[in-house]
């Protein structure tokens, strides 16, 4: 049996997922899917307006890669999520997507400091090559 001691164990890591309860419906970040994509003119599935919807694939958050079918409004009367393809994604995974959104948006922001940073400094730099 394999085993290691890195300081933290499986219950340490477990992070509390964010409430997924929204109060308006909204259409999540989506990425392309050349398997899943366009509108679905089956006539099963139909917005809340009527309209047929369009096969889409979550980009981020705890839903990512989950496939749905959405709203093709892309802004205003939006109903959000007309409804799931895949269930829902087991606890395990969730806890897993959240803490590697979560380096992720860590990481941009490491990113976004630096680049603030070094133009300030090149900024200076600029400045100081005109006075000379």
């Amino acid at each position: 049996m394999v085993s290691w001691n890195d300081g933290e164990t499986s219950s340490d890591s477990v992070l509390p997922l964010p409430d997924e309860v929204d109060e308006e419906p909204h259409r999540p970040t989506t990425i392309e899917d050349k398997d899943w994509s366009g509108i679905d003119a089956t006539g099963k599935h139909l917005c809340k307006d009527g309209n047929a919807p369009e096969r889409l694939v979550v980009f981020d958050g705890l839903n990512t890669g989950r496939r749905f079918y959405g709203c093709t409004e892309k802004e205003g009367n939006n109903c959000g999520v007309v409804e799931w393809v895949d269930n829902e994604w087991p606890y395990a995974l969730k806890n897993s997507l959240t803490k590697l959104w979560a380096l992720y948006k860590e990481a941009k922001a490491v990113r976004i400091r630096d680049n603030l940073t070094n133009e300030e400094k090149i900024s200076k730099l600029e400045a100081e090559m005109k006075m000379l």
